[in-house]
């Protein structure tokens, strides 16, 4: 059928449950709750647990956590998934730099600011186009905010305690 993984077909707890249905099946196995930290990739990379883990640089810890963690996993062979998190397209950017500069990237990558109601982000567009995104132009994340969006979330916050 063409499948390209199953994605944590295990409890997160067991690392030694995922190796054994990788070595039980003939699907690829991704591990994605139970990889959260370098030391989480280190742990299946080095159990053979998986074809490819899916990691979040919010659960991994921030974005020089997110590059340990797929540096570990280049070291033994493993490619990664950029798991989304709709937060905002400020988030969405930082991940796409992440993931133009991971080596081992693999396909079915996600960016989801496109799920809020409102964004802070004015330019660019961060639609895909036929499935991707482009090289980003502007310096830093490449993005510009759109101040009055960013005002009306801080109002909101103040108010509410939320974005």
């Amino acid at each position: 059928y063409g499948i390209d993984w199953v994605e944590q077909p295990t409890t997160l707890l067991s690392v030694t449950a995922l190796r054994q249905v990788r070595e039980a099946v003939h699907v690829p196995v991704a591990a994605d709750q139970a990889v959260h930290t370098p030391a989480d990739v280190y742990d299946v990379v080095r159990q053979r647990a998986a074809d490819a883990v899916v990691l979040s640089p919010h659960e991994a810890g921030g974005l020089l956590a997110f590059r340990k963690a797929a540096a570990i996993a280049e070291a033994g062979g493993v490619p990664v998934c950029l798991h989304g998190q709709s937060v905002s397209g400020i988030t969405d950017a930082a991940q796409h730099h992440l993931g133009l500069s991971t080596p081992n990237l693999t396909d079915g990558n996600q960016i989801m600011h496109q799920l809020l109601a409102e964004d802070l982000v004015d330019s660019p567009d961060l639609t895909p186009q036929r499935g991707k995104l482009g090289l980003p132009e502007a310096p830093g994340f490449g993005v510009e905010l759109d101040r009055d969006a960013v005002a009306r979330a801080a109002e909101r916050y103040r108010r509410e305690g939320r974005p």
